[in-house]
């Protein structure tokens, strides 16, 4: 997310199904090895996920639809190329429906997701901050028709350092 790993290759893929759509302003995915860009797990190809940054201004949405499914959205963003924030947050809830045959009890979800971004420039540097969190809960029916409930909490934070002494030359620190 951002250009940050969240999870390490050795125990499966990403939550990505935690992170709220409304938060994405695209996905970029390279196929192959990327060690050497990514990091010693990115041997077959990284999906990167970047969010959305707002323009200066905000907005507010809601929304409520079936199976008594509820949403709500913030974002707001202000600044330049020189120093500027923004800051996001989603906001999803829903009764749900049954999830197997022969099961009926309704099974919901909640998910409550954030995501900020902060960068101030200082000559040839650019310092920046990134930070995503999400956290809820997914209800549904196991293979002998169990109610099984998960909690989540997934985050990615960020710190960079931007030095572009001239336009031929831009190197980058994250942590």
């Amino acid at each position: 997310v951002d250009g940050v790993r969240i999870n390490p290759g050795t125990i499966g893929l990403a939550a990505l199904q935690n992170l709220s759509p409304a938060l994405i302003e695209r996905i970029e995915i390279v196929k192959g090895p990327r060690s050497t860009l990514y990091g010693s797990d990115a041997i077959g190809g990284v999906i990167n996920i970047i969010t959305r940054r707002p323009d200066d201004g905000a907005s507010v949405q809601a929304g409520y639809g079936s199976f008594e499914t509820k949403t709500a959205s913030f974002a707001a963003g202000f600044g330049g190329q020189q120093a500027g924030a923004t800051l996001a947050a989603t906001w999803q809830e829903s009764a749900g429906f049954p999830t197997r045959a022969g099961d009926t009890v309704d099974r919901g979800y909640e998910n409550t997701s954030i995501a900020a971004s902060a960068h101030a420039g200082a000559g040839p540097v650019t310092f920046g901050l990134r930070a995503w969190y999400a956290s809820g809960s997914s209800e549904y029916s196991d293979f002998l028709v169990l109610p099984v409930d998960q909690d989540f909490e997934n985050s990615a934070l960020a710190l960079t350092a931007d030095f572009a002494p001239s336009e031929a030359w831009n190197s980058r620190l994250m942590l």
